[in-house]
């Protein structure tokens, strides 16, 4: 993170400061005080090279930042609070350029609220100072004035920060000849966000109303409209007073001039009263207002009648009014559409939501398609997942076939695939229901472009690889081939689906032809002849295997690639013998060819692991374990290449003739020179475990043990054994030595106390449980994981400690604070889990634990219910 410092220098003010904002997002991350030592080191070492006011400046509140942020990780953080401070204080006595104050104070203002006093006064101080120095009614002094109202406001000085902005925006205004610029507009709104939050909603409204009759311009006014919009929104959650009333009369009076309003010329603006409409439907809905239809006007638009309700009103809105404004709308349709089939799902049901969407989508303009901006690009999952939803779905099913087998339809004809999110088979919104009618209009295109080979392919390949209806698909690339429109792509795909499919006679009379045409194309002619193998022609299969010997020993064409591939095609047509000669051959060519590659070449293991098996097939027990084991000297850095290479010793193993007789002769081969290998004994006994035999599978592991201790996977294995065996002290002597190869691995020390406690050996149970910290004291992990074990042992006193100690060390992350809520709620410790509660509520949590999974204000939300059950 030193690197920040360098990145400050030579800049203007204008792209320094929104730089420096953007660091406090990485100096969250910061954890120790070494590493916010080391980045002021670095802009102390860096300072002399500052040549400009701005640069000093710059370099001075980074250092202000990077100590506020060591204040905040240390139990004592005087040092690091007094240095911000000075840095603080320094950067105030550089010379300013112009319009810097007011980029340092956005700056100041990002800062939010400051836990640390100095600073916070420092902050306030500065910002006042700012404020004071610019001249009444100007920009700079309303902007200044904002960002010192928005810190006021994140301190709770809430009746200041409002005087402050009121004040600022009256002086602008009269600056500006009684007309308020829209320059105005963010500090306009956040003042009325203000007063919302204060429930001053009338005063809020005022004010806004007042800017409407006497606009700067036409965007500002419509600006007003829709600020004037979300204030009523507000007021109808928060059941305030405004001048159209409160409640549900608010409710009504706003949807009312809300749906009059959508027919205004600003597409923009529309859509962004649509947008407005639909919020406002929520809020009712959820503040369970009566709608503002009638059970009679609703008959038709989409509801079933009876009483009103807000589901009522969406219903008619999106039904009846909306497809109206769309008619006049080119931009934003797409967005106004989902929000409002998405408000239609939420309140009046999945069925409402997917039927207008498929109205939406039937009706949409054709040109949509042309900047793949249409509705199915948009909605596709979207419908996908309301279908599965809804089940049952009635009237809905035939519209929402027709808008997804024109797709397929649209997909087919034109061979240009997108979402196949509903009619591809491996999706999870697959509707499997409707298969036989994916399967029909293929058909039917293929019928309409079967002239074409290219439609023929991409037809057979949706329903082979999309549908799995394999043999419908090969009949229709069997049909092109007869009628000669197939290309030799074609061809080609159809041979593969052959041989997927066993059918490989019927690939040798497409394959012939390939191979007379196309001489030098090798894997046609291994193809083939694997096609003579598996259809029992001997006398083929070993002419074409020597034509294409001699044809390929000519002309410099017998290279490595031959090599292999006609090693592997012996191996798979079980010509062994060959397969070894040529494979081996591979081999030598390419380590004399690539003499450096040695260990990492996955290549070279991959020739190995095949020569293996050509050995194995030979039963050549021996032979094959070295060839496998030479695949694993020099596997890849993969970790991929390395499985694959230890599975081939596996299965050379396991096709052993007599692997008992093989293990003694590996036994009396490692008494005679003294050496092991304990890759080849893990693997005997990893086989020796799959055959069910665990006495002689512990023998093989326990000499890998020795030999090589520092193996996990022998030690996993060796566990398995003894389990499978119910051996339980064995299981323990087992994690017992594992443990010394991983000292540090908590998760083994909770499995020893769990095995530990069902043999009844109860001090030694505590012993494992409390190593959990002691290897690991200064990790919250290890607290964690013992916390969580004490409360399965229902010791939830013992539990708080645990998560007391999580808390300590992770102090910047809400986990330890949660669990210790929880373990104290649990132990009827209601005092003290409210005010562990109230700590958590008043923290600044980093932004990643305020949404999605870490949501540390829903788990407060659940606790604090627990906490109130369990007070009763």
């Amino acid at each position: 993170l030193a690197g920040l410092c360098d990145a400050i220098l030579g800049h203007t003010a204008g792209q320094i400061y929104p730089f420096l904002q953007g660091t406090t997002r990485v100096l969250n991350e910061v954890r120790d005080e070494a590493t916010a030592d080391s980045i002021v080191e670095r802009i102390v070492a860096i300072r002399p090279r500052a040549k400009t006011p701005v640069d000093r400046r710059a370099l001075d509140l980074l250092e202000m930042l990077v100590e506020r942020r060591a204040a905040e990780i240390q139990n004592q953080p005087g040092p690091h609070v007094q240095k911000a401070l000075a840095a603080m204080r320094r950067g105030w006595k550089h010379e300013w350029s112009l319009g810097e104050p007011r980029l340092v104070a956005e700056l100041l203002a990002s800062l939010g609220h400051i836990t640390q006093l100095p600073l916070a006064d420092e902050q306030i101080s500065e910002l006042e100072s700012l404020h004071r120095d610019q001249k009444p009614g100007s920009e700079d002094r309303l902007k200044i004035g904002t960002c010192l109202a928005r810190t006021y406001w994140a301190y709770s000085r809430f009746d200041p920060a409002i005087d402050l902005l009121t004040e600022s925006l009256n002086e602008y205004q009269a600056a500006s000849g009684g007309v308020l610029p829209i320059a105005a507009n963010d500090s306009l709104g956040t003042l009325v966000g203000y007063l919302e939050n204060r429930t001053q909603h009338a005063r809020g409204e005022k004010i806004l109303q007042e800017q409407l009759r006497r606009p700067a311009n036409l965007q500002q006014n419509l600006w007003l409209e829709q600020r004037l919009y979300q204030l009523y929104d507000s007021a109808i959650g928060n059941d305030a007073d405004v001048s159209l009333g409160r409640g549900a009369e608010l409710y009504r009076a706003v949807e009312k001039k809300l749906l009059q309003d959508l027919d205004a010329p600003d597409q923009n603006h529309r859509s962004a009263l649509v947008s407005r409409l639909n919020a406002i439907y929520r809020t009712a809905f959820n503040k369970k207002m009566p709608g503002n239809l009638s059970s009679a006007s609703q008959r038709g638009a989409g509801g079933e009648g009876g009483l009103r309700s807000v589901a009522d009103d969406v219903r008619h809105f999106a039904f009846s009014r909306l497809p109206q404004v769309l008619k006049r709308q080119t931009n934003n349709y797409l967005s106004m559409v989902s929000e409002t089939a998405n408000t239609l799902h939420d309140i009046a049901g999945v069925r409402d939501g997917l039927i207008f969407l498929t109205q939406r989508i039937d009706s949409e303009p054709e040109w949509f398609r042309l900047n793949n901006q249409n509705g199915w690009s948009q909605h596709c999952y979207t419908l996908g997942q309301w279908r599965t939803e809804l089940k049952e779905l009635g009237d809905v099913e035939k519209p929402l076939l027709k808008i997804v087998l024109k797709e397929l339809r649209r997909d087919l004809k034109s061979q240009q695939q997108r979402n196949r999110v509903i009619f591809a088979k491996h999706n999870s919104y697959y509707w499997a229901e409707k298969e036989d009618d994916f399967a029909r209009t293929a058909d039917e295109v293929w019928a309409e472009e079967k002239q074409s080979g290219a439609a023929c392919h991409y037809i057979a390949e949706y329903l082979y690889g999309t549908l799995d209806h394999y043999p419908r698909a090969i009949e229709i690339l069997l049909d092109a081939h007869r009628r000669e429109v197939l290309a030799e792509s074609g061809q080609s795909r159809l041979v593969e689906f052959l041989r997927f499919q066993n059918r490989f006679a019927e690939s040798i009379p497409i394959l012939e032809p390939l191979v007379r045409r196309h001489s030098d194309n090798l894997q046609y002619r291994v193809w083939l002849m694997n096609g003579y193998f598996k259809s029992g022609k001997p006398e083929q299969l070993t002419e074409l295997l020597k034509d294409t010997l001699v044809y390929f020993h000519k002309q410099n064409r017998w290279n490595e690639n031959a090599m292999a591939m006609l090693g592997r095609s012996c191996l798979e047509n079980e010509i062994y013998r060959s397969a070894v000669d040529y494979l081996a051959e591979a081999i030598a060519l390419h380590q004399r060819t690539a003499p450096r590659r040695g260990i990492g070449d996955g290549t070279l293991s991959g020739y190995y692991g095949d020569l293996a098996q050509a050995f194995a097939g030979l039963k050549k027990t021996p032979e094959a374990v070295d060839a496998a084991a030479a695949a694993v000297v020099s596997w890849g850095h993969n970790i991929a290449n390395r499985g694959s290479a230890l599975e081939a010793l596996r299965a050379v193993l396991r096709a052993a003739p007599d692997l008992d007789a093989y293990a003694a002769v590996l036994e009396k081969q490692a008494t005679e020179t003294h050496q092991e290998n304990p890759i080849l004994r893990q693997a005997i006994g990893q086989v020796y475990r799959e055959k069910e035999q665990f006495g002689k599978a512990i023998q093989q592991l326990l000499i890998a043990a020795e030999v090589q201790p520092n193996d996990a996977e022998t030690y996993r294995a060796l566990l398995a054994c003894s389990d499978r065996q119910n051996d339980r002290q064995a299981a323990v002597e087992q994690i017992l030595a594992w443990r010394q190869l991983s000292p540090r691995d908590i998760k083994l020390y909770e499995d020893l106390g769990n095995r530990l406690e069902k043999l009844g050996q109860t001090s030694e149970v505590e012993r494992a449980y409390t190593s959990i910290v002691e290897v690991l004291p200064s990790e919250s992990e290890s607290h964690k994981l013992l916390a969580e074990i004490r409360q399965r042992q229902n010791r939830w006193g013992d539990a708080a400690e645990q998560w007391r100690q999580v808390a300590r060390i992770r102090s910047l992350e809400p986990a330890g604070l949660v669990g210790l809520a929880q373990a104290l709620i649990h132990d009827r410790q209601l005092k003290s889990a409210a005010e562990t509660l109230s700590q958590l509520k008043k923290a600044n949590w980093p932004d990643r634990f305020e949404n999605g999974p870490e949501n540390v204000r829903e788990k407060i939300r659940i606790l604090e219910q627990e906490l109130e059950k369990a007070g009763k």
